[in-house]
């Protein structure tokens, strides 16, 4: 007998940390590591980003450029 295999969405939290910090935690706000304008586009990097992402970025603007 074949048994189905579902795929199911899980939702981990944790109560004990809602209920022992005495600090309400608020959103951390990105900060911002780069701002290029080029041409008509307008784009920004934030602190964390992927340094692969930004590299192939800045590469296709600059072969744009050509």
């Amino acid at each position: 007998m074949t048994s189905i295999q579902d795929i199911v969405p899980v939702n981990i939290s944790s109560n004990f940390v809602k209920q022992h910090d005495p600090v309400p935690s608020r959103p951390i706000k990105p900060k911002v590591a780069l701002r290029l304008k080029h041409h008509d586009l307008d784009i920004t990097f934030y602190n964390g980003c992927d340094k692969y992402l930004l590299c192939t970025v800045l590469k296709e603007l600059n072969s744009d450029d050509r």
